[in-house]
């Protein structure tokens, strides 16, 4: 059991990767290595504010991962049309899925899939190649 409520006083801060700030790629990093899983490219310079370096990172990386159902430990990519715009990681609580995120208008927090996937209308899951299923 991993301890979420460390990363919810977390300051966003674009493109951080520590816990003195994260973005939302940071916090998917950190989060998902508490879990136990490898680690995923760092996407440096693929910032919110250049989107179009966002979606290319996100091109590059979900290359190396598979479409999954909502499961712990996996990406949520967050779409707006063909663009990847955000991501969160899937998370258990209590035997419930959530996605823990973060993103420059909102401080981290953790939301039930349900409540992530109704304000995120597309959302497509990733998690690591090679997993037993």
């Amino acid at each position: 059991m991993i301890n979420l409520e460390q990363y919810l006083s977390v300051p966003y801060v674009e493109g951080g990767r520590t816990m003195a700030g994260l973005d939302c790629w940071g916090l998917v990093l950190l989060v998902r290595e508490s879990m136990g899983f490898g680690p995923l490219p760092s996407i440096g310079g693929a910032v919110a504010s250049k989107p179009i370096a966002v979606d290319r990172a996100h091109s590059s990386v979900s290359a190396e991962l598979d479409i999954c159902s909502p499961e712990p430990g996996a990406v949520a990519a967050v779409f707006r049309g063909k663009l990847f715009v955000h991501a969160g990681v899937v998370v258990k609580i209590d035997d419930r899925l959530a996605v823990i995120e973060t993103n420059p208008k909102v401080p981290p927090r953790i939301l039930w899939l349900a409540d992530f996937e109704r304000i995120y209308f597309k959302v497509v899951y990733y998690r690591d190649r090679n997993l037993p299923e």
